[in-house]
């Protein structure tokens, strides 16, 4: 009798150990999802693999993620730059965005206003695709974009860790799936419930801890979401089958009348040594595809097959003759109906191992006819369409190639490493500039993103080379310019304080200006006024002047007059003169006649008085007399003789008005006092007489000069027609000119009421001038001080230029050629604003020497085209040019590249 094997003597601690150990590896397996690495399409020996290196060298690991934003241009441009900037903080995250500054080239990013594209780089390795880099993106995008826009992250690596998502999805389905099915195919086989969950158990246990397994072989190589679907299928494969196999020998031992131990030591002894060697070479099988296959695909899913075999062969010689030791006297419990027929299939079983050259051709060729339709399979590498069409990611795709292009998901990568010097050396990005250009012209390329901008920086550059060439006699001249300066601030410090003390007097003069205004104000007020009269006057004027020309007139016709009266004067005096002389002689025969009569009048005097008197003493009589009064010849003879005595000139004077007595009209009142009036007269008249022939001769003497003065009256009234004439002319002249005068003062009211206007405009003005004047005063105080300051400063520039000189020199002669090298413009663009730096280090590896230069060209068709992979070969036929034109080492890979290399392997 054989002795069963330890696990089934000691079956108990056996199966206890192996239920902790699945238990731990199942719980370590459950994590094994932030774990898997992506699935690699480098090939070995590829462009795309030595591109893939050159690039993980020169500008590190990164994974690229693209962000796809399409909705309303305004809440786009808002939430799109938001995001840019929430993806740009992150650490080690590159971002290339339409909103960069200075962006020229990546206007290709915006198609339309509705759409535009994120192309972001995290600076992480490919294996932190899964479990960083795609969930960290998905994060900030949820966080950062809202409706009405709607975002889609793409690209390599969110379309692997989809596939790898929906690959473990699909296994976990699969195996929930495939659970049910398997319990009913092996209650069916074995007819009873013990003996269908010995295999159940063994798939379950293969399948839990190879996960397990496979976690701890994350840390010594990359595993796949391939790789756990595939170990999870062969796991549960064969544990089933080895379990099937053993329990099945099992059976036919017990069945034939051995007992237990001996059934359990001879199906371990046979069916062990078969699982041994099944195992064994399909593990050496895995092991040699994974040496053989290119890629790292192939590798990942061996090394999750490999587990899963040796887990399911170590399994089967260790647990399961435990489970059939302890379950080995129920095993046929519960037993099913139909043993008949189970009976018939084992013994055909049976016969047909008995014959193996009948079997093996009847079992191979329906297999053969079933794997023929495989031969047809197109492999090919993970494509977004192996995805289902509601995940996110698809339609995040399909999103793409319609927004912007399918060849954005997987642009392809073209890198140039400078063999000597960095890549910026003079000449080098020129070359490479010109080959970009002319990829860009190619039919099949959407769009290429390269240092095609960074070259035209060259022209700014080699004007600051010939700057810093002209740099010392600029710092000669600064440094003399300084001292100028210096000197220079010195006289404008005292023109300041000339200015100060002018604003002083500035200011006084305009409040003496404003004064002086307020009183031409005021003025201008009077004028105004007297303007208006002054434009009545001149009406007045312009009439009066009407009236003198027509009295001008009027003397000049009496002027006329006056010279003919004048030249008749003149003719009159001369005849004036004639008659004076002649009439001398009777003006002294005249007085000698008054002489005589003066004399007569005398003698006359006496008898007249005597006459006088008897008239008196005869009226005294009369009036003495008592008789005869009443006689009317009384009063008669008494009125005679009043009368005669007043004309004698007696006092009793003339008879009274009522006496009826009155002197005859021409008779003197008194014939005394004629007659001593008369000789008063006469002697009067003979005094002039006496005199009047010299007066006469004087008078001829005045008629003489008269007629002189009559001549110079004729000459003077001619001349006066003359001056009249001039004078009226004048007058008219004058009359014009009062109606302009007057048209002029009318005119001269509305500039007045302007002046008034302005005059109070200028107070204001000379008021605020002399407030501002004052103002301008505490200023100009201030700008002395400021003048006064920078004395110390300029002494302390010029000492810096001085030793900028001194450092100019030096740097000359210790590097002669920095100026004229290419890192001048790494220099640049290492220190320009951060957005530029930004997108200039996703295309020249400035962090690391600045050796490299890449371009990013976007296929026009899908990565997996027939076109794409055409221009994939067209650009390494051309990059040959590139290497020889720049001096460089290029290469080709990445995106749809590596999907045409690993197709190609």
């Amino acid at each position: 009798m054989r002795r069963p094997p330890l696990p089934a003597r000691r079956p108990w601690p056996i199966l206890a150990a192996w239920a902790v150990a699945v238990a731990i590896l199942a719980l370590l397996g459950s994590g094994i999802a932030a774990r898997l690495a992506p699935t690699s399409l480098l090939v070995p020996g590829t462009p795309s693999a030595r591109a893939h290196a050159m690039l993980e060298r020169q500008f590190g690991n990164q994974v690229v993620v693209t962000v796809l934003l399409e909705g309303p241009p305004r809440a786009l441009d808002r939430q799109g730059r938001r995001l840019a900037a929430a993806l740009a903080g992150e650490r080690a995250v590159r971002v290339m965005s339409p909103w960069q500054p200075g962006s020229g080239e990546l206007a290709v990013l915006r198609p339309r206003p509705g759409a535009a594209l994120l192309v972001v780089s995290f600076q992480r390795s490919e294996a932190a695709a899964m479990s960083e880099v795609v969930p960290a993106a998905k994060r900030i995008v949820a966080a950062q974009v809202r409706g009405p826009v709607h975002a889609y992250v793409g690209g390599v690596a969110a379309i692997a860790v989809a596939l790898q998502e929906n690959a473990l999805a699909a296994t976990r389905h699969a195996e929930l799936l495939v659970a049910p099915i398997l319990i009913i195919v092996l209650l069916l086989v074995f007819r009873s419930p013990p003996a269908a969950a010995i295999p159940l158990l063994m798939g379950a246990a293969t399948v839990l801890a190879g996960r397990g397994l496979l976690l701890l072989s994350t840390y010594l190589m990359p595993i796949n979401a391939i790789a756990v679907a595939i170990a999870s299928m062969m796991g549960l494969a064969l544990g089933v089958d080895y379990a099937l196999l053993m329990v099945s020998r099992f059976r036919q031992e017990r069945a034939a009348g051995a007992d237990s131990e001996e059934a359990i030591a001879t199906a371990a002894r046979a069916a062990g040594r078969t699982i041994v060697v099944a195992g064994a070479t399909l593990a050496l099988v895995m092991v040699s595809a994974a040496f053989v296959a290119p890629g790292d695909l192939l590798s990942s899913v061996a090394a999750g097959v490999v587990v899963s075999t040796l887990l399911s062969v170590l399994l089967a010689v260790s647990l399961l003759p435990a489970l059939l030791a302890i379950l080995a006297p129920g095993l046929e419990r519960w037993h099913l109906p139909g043993s008949g027929r189970r009976s018939r299939l084992l013994n055909l079983a049976g016969a047909a191992i008995a014959r193996p050259w009948i079997a093996i051709p009847a079992i191979v060729i329906p297999m053969l006819a079933i794997a023929a339709p495989a031969g047809a399979l197109r492999i090919g590498p993970p494509d977004p369409h192996q995805l289902p069409p509601s995940d996110p990611t698809r339609q995040g795709f399909e999103a793409l190639r319609q927004a912007i292009g399918p060849g954005w998901a997987a642009p392809i990568a073209v890198i140039a490493t400078a063999k000597q010097g960095p890549i910026s050396a003079p000449g080098r990005l020129a070359a490479i500039s010109r080959w970009q250009d002319r990829l860009a012209r190619d039919p099949d390329v959407a769009a290429v993103i390269g240092p095609s901008a960074l070259s035209r920086a060259e022209a700014p550059l080699d004007k600051a080379r010939r700057a810093y060439r002209q740099a010392p006699a600029r710092l000669t001249r600064a440094r003399h310019d300084l001292t100028a300066l210096g000197s220079g601030l010195a006289r404008a410090s005292q023109g300041v304080e000339r200015l100060w003390a002018g604003l002083g007097e500035g200011a006084g003069g305009a409040e003496r200006i404003a004064a002086a205004t307020r009183e031409a104000h005021a003025g201008a007020e009077r004028l105004g006024s007297g303007l208006g009269r002054a434009s009545d006057g001149a009406g007045r004027l312009s009439g009066g002047i009407s009236r003198t020309a027509h009295g001008q007139r009027r003397l000049l016709a009496g002027q006329r007059r006056l010279s003919r009266g004048a030249q008749r004067l003149a003719a009159g005096l001369r005849r004036l003169d004639r008659e004076l002389r002649s009439s001398l002689g009777e003006v002294r025969a005249l007085s000698a006649r008054l002489a005589r009569w003066s004399a007569w009048l005398r003698e006359l005097r006496v008898p007249t008085e005597l006459a006088g008197a008897r008239l008196e003493s005869g009226i005294a009589a009369l009036d003495q007399m008592t008789v005869g009064r009443e006689d009317p010849r009384y009063a008669q003879l008494e009125a005679a003789l009043r009368e005669a005595a007043a004309l004698v000139g007696l006092p009793g004077g003339p008879p009274a008005a009522g006496d009826g007595a009155a002197l005859p009209s021409g008779v003197a009142i008194s014939v005394a006092g004629a007659l001593a009036d008369l000789e008063e007269r006469t002697a009067d008249s003979l005094d002039r007489m006496r005199a009047l022939p010299e007066r006469v001769e004087q008078l001829s003497a005045a008629v003489k000069k008269l007629r002189r003065g009559g001549g110079r009256l004729a000459a003077g009234a001619r001349a006066g027609r003359r001056g009249g004439a001039a004078i009226s002319a004048a007058l008219r002249r004058l009359r014009g000119g009062s109606r302009r005068l007057a048209t002029g003062l009318a005119e001269a009211q509305a500039p007045e009421a302007r002046l008034t206007t302005g005059l109070g405009a200028i107070t204001a003005g000379a008021d605020h001038l002399s407030a501002g004047l004052r103002e301008g005063r505490g200023e100009t105080g201030k700008l002395i001080d400021g003048l006064r300051r920078p004395q110390g400063p300029l002494h302390h520039y010029g000492l810096v230029l001085h030793s900028y000189q001194r450092d100019y020199q030096e740097f000359r002669e210790r590097s002669p050629g920095a100026i004229d090298s290419g890192y001048l413009l790494l220099t640049a663009l290492d220190g320009t604003v951060p957005g530029v730096r930004e997108e200039a280090s996703q295309l020249v590896n400035l962090d690391r020497g600045g050796r490299a230069v890449r371009m990013l060209v976007v296929p026009r068709s899908g990565p997996s085209s027939d076109a794409t992979r055409h221009l994939g070969e067209r650009l390494q036929r051309r990059l040959p040019v590139l290497a020889r034109a720049s001096g460089t080492e290029v290469a080709i890979g990445e995106g749809a590249q590596s999907l045409a290399d690993y197709t190609n392997a």
